[in-house]
């Protein structure tokens, strides 16, 4: 595929999670799909657990919002600038370390009713018409910051 067909791909991502229509966002990715992000310790690795991540953002964050604001690739890699917004109405089950949240936390940030507008990029690889791996980059301090979790 094109670049701009994996482009394409990712859109087609995006416009899922936003309209939380999870059935077709798990379609656009392979069974054994690698996802990393700063707050996870490992990659997850897995339809399911890549599935338990995204939807667990989604309740959270019941207005979230991804948007491309760019992208490019080579090959079967593609680079996209996003802008993550939403606003923080349910539990998020997080992986930040229980040292910034408190012992007692278990992970779980509570509702704080705060608007998050956060910066961030991915990188994705699309094998076959389908994610295979996705490498999530974001500010966690600013997200925090913008939680009203820390100054």
């Amino acid at each position: 595929m094109t670049v701009e067909q994996n482009l394409h791909m990712v859109d087609a991502a995006f416009e899922a999670i936003n309209e939380r229509n999870w059935d077709h966002l798990w379609g656009l990715h392979v069974d054994n799909i690698v996802m990393s992000s700063p707050d996870l310790p490992e990659p997850v690795k897995g339809r399911e657990a890549v599935q338990e991540r995204l939807q667990a953002w989604g309740e959270a964050l019941p207005d979230l919002s991804w948007t491309r604001v760019r992208g490019f690739g080579q090959g079967d890699w593609v680079c996209v600038e996003l802008l993550i917004t939403g606003t923080h109405k349910g539990p998020l089950r997080h992986g930040f370390d229980r040292r910034l949240l408190g012992p007692e936390s278990d992970g779980v940030v509570p509702p704080t009713g705060n608007r998050i507008d956060l910066r961030g990029c991915v990188v994705y690889k699309v094998e076959g018409g389908e994610i295979s791996e996705s490498h999530v980059y974001y500010d966690q301090l600013e997200f925090l910051k913008q939680l009203g979790l820390v100054r």
